[in-house]
């Protein structure tokens, strides 16, 4: 799976995957952690071809 596919998914499920902080430093959600996170929200995102039909 590609980090883009799951960017996309992140964000057509509402999440924030970039953000400027407080110190107006970008930042990024990590992909592992962005997997998790939607998994924990019902999305499959353990695979590519998981993500594809979502």
């Amino acid at each position: 799976m590609n980090n883009e596919q799951l960017e996309r998914l992140a964000t057509e499920a509402g999440l924030s995957v970039h953000w400027v902080d407080a110190n107006a430093r970008p930042q990024t959600v990590s992909p592992d952690v962005l997997r998790k996170v939607l998994e924990a929200l019902g999305y499959p995102a353990e695979s590519g071809e998981a993500i594809d039909p979502s």
